[in-house]
């Protein structure tokens, strides 16, 4: 399990596949009209499958509300082990059950 982020629409000036020295190049500095967006995910190496969503914000209320979208997916009895690195979000401590 993992996040990715931040997600942005970046507009594209178009393919630059030119002999010139100097292609046009969309420059550094753009409008994010509508912010970005980040991507918390797991991968089931079992069922090689992975579920993700797409949040606003990145923070441990976020993190902590997908990992009970995961534990839903799966029947009780079932053992889930999740590995995540040192990121803060991922310092919460809850009952999944």
């Amino acid at each position: 399990m993992d996040e990715f982020g931040p997600i942005e629409v970046r507009p594209c000036a178009g393919q630059n596949w030119c002999t010139k020295k100097h292609p046009d190049r969309q420059p550094a500095t753009y409008t994010r009209k509508h912010g970005v967006r980040h991507l918390i995910a797991a991968y089931d190496l079992k069922e090689d499958k992975m579920y993700g969503t797409l949040q606003k914000r990145k923070t441990n209320k976020e993190f902590l509300q997908f990992l009970k979208q995961l534990r839903r997916k799966y029947d009780s009895q079932i053992t889930l082990f999740i590995v995540c690195d040192n990121y803060g979000p991922h310092n919460v401590t809850a009952n999944l059950k």
